[in-house]
């Protein structure tokens, strides 16, 4: 209890020294601030900040009492600050889980956690599926895309083999949304189960040994009553280089053939396969809740006053490595504690502020993001704002302030008028707006704002980008930080980067917030077209 009180009191002075240390920006968000929210977020004591630990509390906590100091209002249930998410806890799964794929030679076993990886599920903790093996390309099925992988293909109580991705020629976004609904297309297909297999586009996203490290420290949680798991298949699993090979043997077409089509960008045709599989799961359930805190800053504009912008950074990471040597608790300070950091500031700013926003602006910092975005997914469904009054969602999350910034990188821009404000709010403040560098990983479904997105809301990500040393800041990170127990305060950060980085996100939502129009999808966009299909367009921008 007294380092709990030590280490808050030492965020106290840093918060207090903060407008005598750094530049000042134009809405006087502080460095030293941001850099105090983040050490308390990111310290050890927190443990990680796992969904639904004691950690996780204690920075829910912290959030609610700075919101209160700044002056935001309590938005979360019956007046509160928070929103309690009920969820399915997943545990890891036991080690006898496995893939059994019987080939034209025999059966051969596959381990979970060593060549396969078997996904736990909300409706079961435990159970088995077995059947024939039918390959389906990508597994995609869209008519709006035009492509459907699985003509002329019967998977009826079978398991279906799908290559993980999405064709090269196709759009980041569709693909990525596709892609992430492979188990629901499986599944109204009539499969019984899916096994996943990684192709060499997806492998840098997804690689093999970060799969096993995220399928050990996060195996899942599921809020309670979701609807879209009804829809999966009963088994998942993802398979290793070698087991995906035997599950190939005896096939019409080698998977080395099918791997070399995948760099080429042409049709794959699904097929039978020669191989049957079973899917073991062997694992517990325990429900329990985690909170989201919720503040708002009521709207001046008599008409407008009851829409909102929202505005999330997720306060949950991985927790601790229950298995790990050495340094076991993944303290993720730049994922997600930074991104917080600047919630409670942004909030800070408009509550002080003497000129209100003419709409309402709700922030809230999500829980279990890192465990298949539960939080944001349930406040979509559960949303304490109608979904039709927001106007526009965007979250803070992993921002990259580990340099000076020159650019800005605005994830989701091709998809709605969003990204021609966030071009004119960089313009004002001489920041330059790069395109996507990579398209292929589809950022912009990975994050917290595009569950509002799904709900017909216009969404937007941003993230410092790559140029003026970004490119070496990143590659480092992702290669030696991300999702590792080094994700903590030994690392650099550039404070004044990260207050100007929180200013520019506090420019964005002060324009939405005051636009007398609220933003439209483009005509003719995949998403606003799937989710959104009778809202206002607007024409699209040719650059």
């Amino acid at each position: 209890m007294r380092r709990v009180a030590a280490i808050f009191l030492m965020a106290l002075c840093l918060i207090g020294a903060g407008n005598a240390a750094g530049p000042k920006t134009s809405v006087e968000i502080s460095p030293r601030a941001l850099q105090a929210h983040t050490v308390f977020l990111a310290d050890d004591l927190l443990e990680g900040r796992g969904t639904g630990t004691r950690g996780h509390a204690i920075a829910a906590n912290y959030v609610a009492s700075q919101f209160q100091a700044g002056g935001v209002e309590p938005g979360g249930e019956n007046g509160g600050w928070f929103q309690m998410v009920p969820l399915i806890e997943a545990s890891p799964l036991e080690t006898s889980s496995k893939v059994v794929v019987t080939t034209p030679s025999g059966p051969r076993t596959f381990s979970h956690l060593e060549q396969a990886i078997v996904y736990t599920n909300p409706d079961a903790a435990s159970g088995s599926v077995e059947g024939p093996v039918v390959f389906a390309g990508y597994g995609l099925d869209a008519s709006a895309a035009g492509v459907n992988d699985y003509a002329g293909l019967d998977v009826r109580g079978k398991i279906v083999a799908v290559l993980m991705g999405f064709p090269s020629n196709m759009p980041g976004v569709v693909g990525a949304h596709l892609n992430s609904i492979k188990a629901e297309t499986a599944k109204a297909h009539g499969a019984a189960g899916l096994l996943l297999i990684a192709t060499p586009a997806s492998l840098p996203s997804s690689p093999w040994e970060r799969a096993v490290l995220n399928a050990k420290v996060q195996p899942g949680a599921y809020w309670q009553g979701v609807s879209k798991f009804r829809h999966t298949v009963a088994a998942r699993s993802r398979l290793s280089a070698a087991a995906a090979e035997a599950l190939f043997e005896g096939a019409p077409t080698p998977l080395s053939t099918i791997m070399n089509l995948t760099e080429t960008g042409a049709p794959i045709r699904g097929f039978e396969l020669a191989s049957r599989a079973r899917i073991e799961r062997r694992g517990t359930h325990r429900s329990t809740t985690s909170a989201q805190v919720l503040g708002i800053v009521r709207g001046s504009d008599l008409k407008l006053k009851d829409e909102a912008v929202l505005v999330m950074a997720h306060i949950d990471h991985l927790g601790m490595d229950p298995v790990g040597d050495g340094d076991s608790i993944f303290n993720g300070a730049n994922d997600n504690a930074v991104g917080v950091a600047m919630l409670i500031e942004i909030a800070r700013k408009f509550a002080e502020t003497k000129m209100r926003p003419r709409r309402s602006i709700l922030f809230v910092a999500t829980t279990a993001e890192e465990r298949g975005f539960a939080g944001s997914d349930y406040l979509a469904h559960n949303p304490v704002i109608p979904v039709d009054k927001i106007v526009a969602a965007t979250s803070v999350d992993a921002p990259g302030i580990r340099h000076d910034f020159t650019d800005l990188i605005a994830f989701g821009e091709q998809h709605s008028d969003l990204g021609q404000t966030v071009r004119s709010v960089a313009r004002a403040m001489g920041i330059d707006v790069s395109p996507d560098p990579v398209p292929e990983a589809s950022v912009f479904t990975r994050t917290d704002q595009y569950f509002f997105a799904q709900r017909g809301v216009p969404a937007i990500f941003l993230a410092t980008g790559r140029a003026n040393g970004g490119e070496q800041a990143f590659t480092h990170y992702r290669d030696h930080r991300y999702h590792r127990p080094t994700d903590d305060m030994s690392q650099v950060f550039d404070w004044a980067a990260g207050a100007r980085f929180a200013e520019f996100e506090y420019r964005l939502i002060r324009r939405l917030a005051d636009a007398q129009e609220r933003p439209r999808w483009y005509s003719g966009d995949f998403l606003g077209d799937t989710f959104a299909p009778n809202s206002k367009r607007a024409p699209p921008v040719q650059r």
